[in-house]
């Protein structure tokens, strides 16, 4: 199946070249940032999972005279354990909003990568066909020129084919 080559390119791809190095500049924007999230959320199992030694240490003493206290600060740490785990919940709903839009921006980037290969291969197109018209056009104008300046010479000569010797034919006798 044949593709149906653009009439004018300009109007077909109006996407301009500055605009593929600031999607990659996004990107690597958006790389950082994901980095520092994930960072973050292993930072946050940590501490969660320290909080959970304590928590565990506190369950196995006796704290008789210090019970309400302990009750306390059993409380706090559900607490800031909640904060850890909703904090965990909103750095992971980032993190795959993130992972979107860097599948997008891939699939963005791989589109202007073939919208640029086409107006490419159209640029050396335009650029060898221009290229021919004017070596043409150049032969054809210098001898018109070079008429006009010397009438009596005439410079036009036509290219002489040349004859490809070929040997003789062979003969198979039996």
């Amino acid at each position: 199946m044949a593709e149906k080559q653009p009439d004018n390119f300009h109007e077909d791809f109006p996407i301009p070249s500055s605009a593929f190095t600031e999607i990659t500049d996004g990107l690597a924007r958006l790389q950082g940032q994901m980095e520092l999230v994930i960072d973050a959320i292993s930072q946050i199992r940590d501490h969660d999972v320290r909080l959970t030694k304590v928590e565990a240490r506190l369950d196995s003493m006796d704290f008789n005279k210090f019970r309400d206290e302990n009750r306390e600060v059993k409380a706090l740490l559900q607490g800031v354990r909640a904060d850890f785990k909703s904090s965990i919940q909103s750095h992971q709903d980032k993190f795959q909003i993130m992972e979107k839009d860097l599948a997008t921006s891939k699939m963005e980037t791989g589109e202007l990568r073939n919208q640029i290969t086409k107006l490419e291969r159209w640029r050396s197109i335009v650029l060898g066909g221009a290229i021919v018209i004017m070596f043409f056009l150049s032969r054809f104008i210098g001898s018109y020129v070079d008429n006009l300046i010397n009438p009596q010479q005439i410079n036009i000569q036509a290219p002489t084919p040349q004859v490809l010797k070929t040997p003789a034919p062979v003969t198979i006798q039996k």
